[in-house]
Parts: C-alpha cells; sequence; structure tokens
C-alpha cells in the first residue's frame, strides 16, 4: 500500500511516485543536473517536475549552451509543483514547452507559459545565475519569478 500525504489543496498524493524530487526539494538539494543531448538528439529533456534543475554549459570546447525541453505538467497529477531552472554557466540556453504526445508518439502543441501558446520558449540571458521558477497548475507552467528571462515563441 502506498504512502498517502493530503496537501493544502486537500489533493491526495502518492509520495512513492515522486519520493526523489520531494526528497530533493525539501532538503534543498538538486533534483537534476542537465547534460548535453546524446546521439542525434539536439535538445536534452528535463525530466525533474519539481525542485531545481542546474543547467551547465555544453561541455564542448569551446563551451556553448544547452537547449531544453520540458513537457507541459499533468492536471491535478502536478497540480502544486514548484519548478526552479538555475543557469550555472554564462551560456544563453533556452527552454522548450512541448504537450504530450499524441497517439502517433509526437508531441503535441505546449499551452505555454501562463496559458499563453505563443510563449512556449525561455530564453536565458546568458549570466551564470540566471534563472526560471515554475508553478504546476491544471496542465501549465506558470511562471512566479524570473531573473533574465526572455519568452517568446520557438520556431
Amino acid at each position: 500500500m502506498a504512502n498517502k500525504i493530503v496537501t493544502v489543496n486537500g489533493m491526495l498524493k502518492d509520495i512513492n511516485d515522486n519520493f526523489d524530487w520531494l526528497e530533493a526539494a525539501r532538503v534543498g538539494g538538486v533534483s537534476q543536473v542537465m547534460a548535453e543531448p546524446e546521439g542525434e538528439e539536439t535538445t536534452s529533456p528535463i525530466t525533474a517536475r519539481s525542485g531545481l534543475v542546474l543547467v551547465p554549459d555544453d561541455g564542448g570546447d569551446p563551451a556553448g549552451a544547452l537547449g531544453l525541453t520540458l513537457l507541459d505538467p499533468v492536471a491535478v497529477v502536478d497540480d502544486g509543483k514548484v519548478l526552479t531552472i538555475v543557469s550555472v554557466a554564462a551560456q544563453a540556453c533556452t527552454v522548450t514547452l512541448s504537450g504530450p504526445d499524441d497517439e502517433a508518439g509526437d508531441p503535441t502543441a505546449s499551452a505555454g507559459f501562463n496559458s499563453d501558446a505563443t510563449k512556449n520558449l525561455a530564453t536565458f540571458g546568458g549570466a551564470i545565475g540566471d534563472n526560471l521558477t515554475l508553478l504546476a497548475y491544471n496542465g501549465e507552467w506558470l511562471v512566479l519569478n524570473s531573473v533574465n528571462i526572455t519568452l517568446g515563441t520557438a520556431t
């Protein structure tokens, strides 16, 4: 039997489903450190749904920025989760939102940051410490705070 907790809004959540990320967030730890894309991929997926994500440079010589992707949160399941993405390199990384995969396995259009479908790309300014803090609610990422971030449309 899975342990359950009651959140502030009264919803039941499985502790086991998200234990690693919840524990990392509780102690101020890191949920994920991004790495350069593998194989022929051009972006790396952010798989953490809450906590702290660190974004270094791409590890190349010379160093370059990482391109990252983030799936829209799942309504009800992810509601209330807070995700903070912080650049630890002086590179202008990007975070592109996408919706869940359709039946053919292709990503669908994102709801966009703050429910604006034209704002599905976050571009970091290129300084160490640039950051974006997001709140998952009703299948969308809401921007709680940002430092040196520009929201726009992915091409």
